[in-house]
């Protein structure tokens, strides 16, 4: 395995331990950042465009429940997501695999 790619399973690992111990960010958050955490790889898929209905459904959670869940993550620096209106959301994970990750809170 190449440094970048174990890096980045470095990262996500310290990135699930800390989203666990977070009190930041409530369950339902946790459930959609884990759904996150197995979908997202670092040599095919740092950045993904799934279909809000699809995250509804995996993680078994209403669209205004997940819609929350998000915000949550994101202001905790558990996620990044780029909106486009035409394109929908973009989402990734808040670090790479160059360096090693520090949690970056929104203001």
């Amino acid at each position: 395995m190449d440094d970048y790619v174990a890096q980045w399973h470095k990262n996500r690992v310290d990135w699930l331990y800390e989203l666990a111990r977070c009190d930041e960010v409530g369950s339902a958050a946790v459930r959609v950042g884990l759904l996150f955490a197995t979908f997202l790889q670092p040599d095919t898929r740092e950045r993904v465009r799934p279909r809000y209905e699809w995250l509804c459904e995996n993680a078994h959670m209403s669209r205004g429940t997940l819609a929350n869940a998000i915000k949550e993550l994101k202001k905790a620096g558990f996620l990044t997501v780029e909106t486009y209106h035409a394109e929908g959301s973009f989402y990734s994970m808040p670090f790479t695999g160059d360096e090693v990750w520090r949690r970056s809170r929104e203001n």
